[in-house]
């Protein structure tokens, strides 16, 4: 079993949201789990995590509001994979990573391989201490997860990850292929959500992936900071971005063309009200020249 993490510095009911997301019919009936949380409600589960979030007592700029980590078995190993056994998992992740954090558990399927994604707080539960631990002891958890794993449901034998002997070469390769599944993803859904370069470059900062340039062209991006990964390797030419900026010349000249067409509207309105005062002054004139023929007529 691959277990991921990430972080995010701030926007928790996104992250939510995402997990959360709408499901289709076919995964109303999907695994989902919940510690240190009440109620039943999305909105009243954000609120939770942002309050938890306030009680902070050291601030730093480069703190974490709300972890995002996943936990993906092998393909091949799918069919031996039921809700009981995320279950098991899922409460076992929560006595290793610490029972003293607040936790949100929910499978996606909209892959091939079974996974769950998990939101897990900043900092502990109502203590306001930081839930950081260190790259070592995060190894440590992802192997004794995976004993966990290999001695209460040994037929996952695809699933085993950490405690098999691999060389560095391998781990890297590994790694980097698990975080080119993920950054796929999220382009796909950065990418359609953007209305510009800049919103899309945006996006990714918050994503916490930095863009990098090349002769100051916009050619790939940093994961979580670190692992370069190239556009054009993931599906996004140079073509693909000018798009996006072409979507937003569009959108201006539509804009500029909808501003045309109120102040010509406004000009028919003003003219209009110019020829309605005309004809009153008019109308008015020819009402007072009456009036001084009758009073001669009378004379």
């Amino acid at each position: 079993m691959i277990i991921k993490s990430m972080s995010r510095r701030k926007n928790i009911g996104t992250l939510i949201n995402y997990i959360l997301k709408e499901e289709k019919e076919s995964e109303k009936n999907s695994f989902k789990m919940k510690h240190n949380l009440s109620g039943h409600d999305k909105e009243r589960w954000i609120k939770q995590f942002e309050f938890n979030e306030t009680l902070r007592k050291t601030k730093r700029k480069d703190q974490v509001a709300i972890y995002h980590e996943v936990m993906s078995f092998s393909v091949h190993d799918k069919e031996l994979i039921n809700r009981k056994v995320l279950q098991d998992m899922a409460k076992q992740f929560v006595e290793l990573r610490g029972r003293d954090n607040i936790y949100l558990f929910k499978q996606h399927t909209d892959q091939q391989h079974v996974h769950i994604h998990v939101a897990m707080s900043g900092t502990k539960f109502l203590t306001g201490m930081a839930n950081r631990i260190s790259k070592t002891d995060f190894e440590k958890f992802r192997k004794n997860m995976e004993v966990y794993q290999m001695m209460k449901y040994p037929e996952l034998k695809r699933s085993i990850v950490y405690t098999k002997e691999r060389t560095k070469e391998q781990d890297k390769k590994h790694t980097r292929q698990s975080n080119k599944c993920d950054i796929e993803r999220v382009l796909k859904n950065i990418y359609f959500s953007s209305k510009s370069t800049k919103d899309f470059e945006e996006k990714l900062r918050q994503q916490g992936h930095e863009p990098y340039y090349r002769g100051g062209m916009l050619t790939g991006l940093k994961y979580e900071g670190d692992m370069k990964f190239r556009f054009s390797k993931l599906g996004y030419d140079k073509a693909n971005l000018d798009r996006l900026d072409s979507m937003e010349q569009e959108a201006n000249q539509k804009l500029v063309e909808l501003d045309d067409l109120r102040n010509q509207a406004n000009e028919r309105g003003n003219e209009s009200q110019r020829q309605d005062r005309f004809d009153e002054e008019v109308d008015t004139g020819i009402d007072e020249g009456d009036r001084n023929i009758d009073d001669d007529i009378e004379r």
